[in-house]
Formats: structure tokens, sequence, C-alpha cells
């Protein structure tokens, strides 16, 4: 999960495993440390589409490990809403 901003609020075993960061590491970072130097303009079109209200559903892309190396990834970003229906985080799977 991500705050509208794309900081990490929480990193789940999943992700560690997959990327390599643990939660200490992950959580407070930008999301940005697992995208490829190539695709950082890719994190702020998706926050665009976020704030529009609109998901994203099983884009395949690529995405960056602790190690450097890269792995591809089907996405799916969805907003996450206060019960005033504004937007206070992302959840990304």
């Amino acid at each position: 999960m991500l705050d509208p901003a794309g900081k990490i609020l929480s990193w789940n075993k999943g992700a560690q495993k997959l990327f390599g960061y643990t939660a200490a590491e992950a959580i407070g970072q930008n999301i940005q440390i697992i995208f490829p130097p190539e695709l950082l303009h890719h994190e702020k079109e998706i926050i665009e589409k976020i704030k529009k209200d609109e998901f994203i559903s099983n884009e395949e892309t690529v995405r960056r490990r602790k190690d450097g190396t890269e792995v591809q990834i089907s996405l799916t970003v969805s907003p996450i809403k206060d019960s005033n229906g504004q937007i206070i985080g992302i959840s990304k799977i």
C-alpha cells in the first residue's frame, strides 16, 4: 500500500520475496525504488490515473529487485478511499 504521493506504507512478505527489500527497508521509501530508471515516468502516470479514480488491471511491466535484476510483473492498481470518497492511498498488487 502507498500514500497518494507514492510513499510505501506497507510491504508484505510476497513483496519482500519478489523484490528483495525487507519491510524495514521499503516502508517510508518511494515506490520508485523498484523501478528501472527508464520506467520512472510510469509511476507518475499511475498516480495520475489513480487521482482520476481510474483502475489499472493486469498491466504487464518490469520492475527492479534490490540486487538490480529486473523482473516481469503483472500489475493491478486501485485507489483506496476514506468514508468521504477521498483518495487516501493506493493499493498495488
